[in-house]
Parts: C-alpha cells; structure tokens; sequence
C-alpha cells in the first residue's frame, strides 16, 4: 500500500517528521492455504517521488493508523479558495491521475502513530495499492504476501 502525499513546513520539523515516519515498523502478512498466517517485522518506507511528493510504502493493513496519523481526512489550508497554493477539486484529480492514484477511501481513525507533526503541514494526495506475489523462491515458497 502506498499513501502518497506532500510536506510544507520548517526544514527541521519536516526531517524530523520525516525521520518518525522511516523508523515506523510494521507487521507484513504471508498466507498459505492450508498453514497459519506468518507475521514478519518491516520498516515502513519513504520514496522521494518528483516534484516533492512523497510516497510511504506500508503493508495495507496498516491503512487506518497512517492515513489517521497522516490526517488524511482533516482539510488543510492548501484547499482553501483564498490561497494561492489550491489543489481543490480539478487539480488535485490531475494529479492524482499523472500519479496513477486513488482517492482516499473512508477508514477508522481510533490509532494513530506518534509522530512529531508540530509546524508540518501535511497535504494527502492519494493512495495506490499493491497487488500480491506468490514467493518462487528462499525460506517462504508458494507463501503468498503483499508485493511492495
């Protein structure tokens, strides 16, 4: 799953936000039929896309807690008429569809991850969901996971 997005703020506020989000870990789910689910331990990552768009790499089960975190349902200054920096409406679509993204969906915002957000403004723009993969090869043979 990725949650793509974009950053405004003071420099050393955004590193830092930037920090808390590379060092989040995750579980990741391999299934087999007929076996219990596995669980392993991954590090969330952080893709510089252009233009200054970011693009967070997690499993999707974790959609929930970073799209809470990344407030992605709280409308921020950037959408508003009044500023010249809008990506309301026609241009946000645009670029999500240049992007190849999705609108984020409705989720459950009861978690959230502690992350410093102080003077970081954050813009979400869209999410894009990977598919699975079949492992052919190493320890998981014929496990299936979310490829990411």
């Amino acid at each position: 799953m990725h949650a793509v997005f974009l950053l405004y703020g003071i420099k050393q506020k955004v590193d830092h936000f930037l920090m808390d989000v590379q060092a989040e870990k995750f579980q990741w789910k391999f299934w087999k039929e007929g076996e219990p689910d596995k669980i392993i331990w991954i590090q969330g990552s952080l893709r510089l896309m252009p233009f200054g768009f970011y693009d967070y790499v997690f499993p999707k089960e974790s959609l929930d807690i970073v799209l809470t975190t990344l407030d992605a349902d709280k409308p921020t200054p950037y959408f508003e008429k009044e500023n010249t920096f809008r990506l309301g409406g026609t241009k946000l679509k645009l670029i999500r569809k240049f992007l190849k993204l999705k609108e984020i969906p409705k989720y459950n915002n009861e978690k959230k991850f502690l992350w410093v957000k102080e003077n970081v403004a954050i813009i979400p723009i869209g999410i894009k969901e990977d598919c699975d993969f079949i492992e052919t090869s190493g320890n998981f043979i014929g496990w299936r996971h979310e490829m990411l």
